[in-house]
C-alpha cells in the first residue's frame, strides 16, 4: 500500500517529462540536415504550448510512459556510434508521434514526416491508428483542426483503443504485448467477448468510485487493461511488467471482484514499481538479493523484494476489501474471508521482512506503514459478526501452508 497515491505520480509525470526534455536537447546534436532540426523544432513547439488537460492525458498512455523508461546513455555521450545513432532515430521519430498526439488532443494543426510507420502504430495519448495493411515509408501524417487525420494526403480509416467506464481496452496495440510467459497469451476477442468485458468493467466501476484512494490508484496506475486467454487449470491469471508500466494484463471471469482484485493488486505494483524508480527500498545487502525466503502467496522460495511486493498489493487489496464490507457494497463471506486471509499474510510477510531484510530508511517507513495499515483494517473487520469465522478459516489456510513449506523446503521460513 502506498501513502501517497498522487504524490508519486506527480513524481511519475516529472520524470517522464524531464525525459522528453533531456532527449530533445541531445537529439539536435544527432540531426543530419535543417530537415531533421526543423521536424525536432516543430516537435518541441507543440511540448512548448500543451494545456495541463493534454499532458495529463498524455502521459497516461502506457507508450509515452514505455518512452521514458529508455537509457539515453549512447546520446549523453555524443559520439557518431551505431548504437547512438539508431537510439536518435527511434526517438526522433517517437517524438515526432508525441507531438502528432499533442496537436490532436489541441485541435491543432500539426505535420508529422514519419520515416517508417509500423502496422498499427497508435498515436501516443491519442488512441488511434490508421487501418493499413502493412506499414508505411516515408509517410506524412496531418492532423488537422477540425480532429481528423490525413496520412499522405488522404483521409483513411481509423481505429481505436476502446475506451469504457473509466477504462481502456488497448487492444490490437503491437507494442503493448506482454512478453513470452508460458500460460499467459494475450486472448483475441470477438464482439461478444468485448462486450462481456465492457459489461464487467461497468459494474466494477462503482465500487472503485467508492474508495478514494482506490479511485485513484487505478485510474493513475491500472486503467489499461488487456485481456488475457484463460488459464489451462481454471485458476484467474493477472501480471504486469516493470518495463510495461501502466498496463494490466488480465483473465476474464464470471467473479467480478476477482478481477477486481487483480487489477487493484497489479495498479500497486505499478505505483510501487515508481516508488523505486524515485528511491531504492532495499540496501545492497547480499541478504536482500538471495531468493530463498518463504512467501505467504508462493510455493517456491521468493527474494525479500517479492515478499514486499506482494505485501503492498495485498495491504492495498485488504483494506479495500474492508471499506467494501463496511459500506456494505459487498456482504459475502467470500469478501470477508479473502480480507482476514490477505490481510493476515500480509503482516506474516512483514514479520519476515523486519527480521531479515536490511532496508533503506524509505523501505522502512513503507514496511512500517503497511503494518500498520493491515492492523487498522483488521481491527475494523472484527465488529462483523462473521470474523471469527474469517479468521479460523485464514489460520487454517496458513497453517497449512506453513507446514508443507517446512516440509518441502526445511526451516520456518528459508530454505534449508
Amino acid at each position: 500500500m502506498i501513502p501517497d497515491i498522487d504524490s508519486t505520480c506527480r513524481f511519475k509525470n516529472r520524470r517522464i517529462v524531464e525525459t522528453l526534455e533531456d532527449a530533445l536537447v541531445l537529439l539536435r546534436f544527432y540531426s543530419s540536415s535543417s530537415f531533421e532540426e526543423n521536424r525536432l523544432a516543430d516537435a518541441a513547439e507543440q511540448l512548448r504550448f500543451i494545456s495541463e488537460n493534454t499532458l495529463l492525458r498524455l502521459l497516461q498512455d502506457p507508450k509515452v510512459q514505455m518512452w521514458s523508461l529508455v537509457d539515453l546513455t549512447p546520446l549523453t555521450e555524443r559520439t557518431k556510434s551505431e548504437e547512438a545513432i539508431g537510439l536518435a532515430e527511434n526517438l526522433s521519430e517517437q517524438i515526432n508521434l508525441i507531438a502528432l498526439g499533442i496537436a490532436h488532443l489541441e485541435r491543432r494543426s500539426f505535420r508529422a514526416s514519419i520515416k517508417h510507420l509500423p502496422k498499427d502504430t497508435f498515436i501516443p495519448g491519442v488512441g488511434i491508428s490508421f487501418d493499413c495493411a502493412k506499414g508505411l515509408e516515408a509517410v506524412e501524417i496531418v492532423s488537422e483542426a477540425d480532429g481528423t487525420f490525413k496520412v499522405n494526403g488522404s483521409h483513411i480509416i481509423e481505429k481505436r483503443w476502446l475506451s469504457t467506464s473509466g477504462f481502456t481496452l488497448p487492444v490490437d496495440d503491437p507494442l503493448l504485448k506482454p512478453p513470452t510467459l508460458e500460460g499467459y497469451d494475450l486472448a483475441i476477442l470477438d464482439s461478444a467477448q468485448i462486450n462481456q468485458w465492457e459489461k464487467l468493467l461497468a459494474r466494477i466501476h462503482p465500487l472503485v468510485k467508492a474508495s478514494s484512494r482506490i479511485d485513484s490508484l487505478v485510474s493513475l496506475f491500472g486503467s489499461f487493461i488487456l485481456p488475457l486467454k484463460a488459464s489451462s487449470d481454471g485458476n484467474h491469471l493477472s501480471v504486469s511488467f516493470k518495463h510495461l508500466p501502466g498496463i494490466i494484463y488480465a483473465s476474464w471471469s464470471q467473479d467480478d471482484l476477482e478481477v477486481l482484485e487483480a487489477i487493484v493488486h497489479e495498479a500497486d505494483h505499478h505505483c510501487l514499481f515508481e516508488i523505486i524508480n524515485e528511491n531504492s527500498l532495499f540496501t545492497d545487502d547480499a541478504v536482500n538479493l538471495r531468493a530463498i525466503f518463504r512467501s505467504p502467496w508462493r510455493k517456491d522460495p521468493r527474494p525479500l523484494s517479492g515478499l514486499f511486493f506482494g505485501l503492498s498489493a495485498f495491504v492495498t487489496v485488504g483494506v479495500f476489501l474492508t471499506e467494501l464490507l463496511n459500506k456494505e457494497l459487498s456482504k459475502s463471506d467470500q469478501t470477508g474471508n479473502r480480507a482476514v486471509l490477505v490481510l493476515e499474510q500480509s503482516l506474516d510477510a512483514v514479520s519476515i521482512l523486519s527480521n531479515i531484510a536490511v532496508l533503506t530508511g524509505r523501505g522502512k517507513d513503507l514496511l512500517e506503514f503497511n503494518g500498520m495499515e493491515a492492523q487498522k483494517a483488521l481491527e475494523k473487520l472484527r465488529s462483523h459478526s462473521r470474523f471469527d469465522s474469517w479468521q479460523e478459516e485464514s489460520r487454517e489456510r496458513r497453517t497449512q501452508e506453513a507446514s508443507h513449506w517446512k516440509q518441502t523446503h526445511g526451516g520456518e521460513n528459508i530454505a534449508a
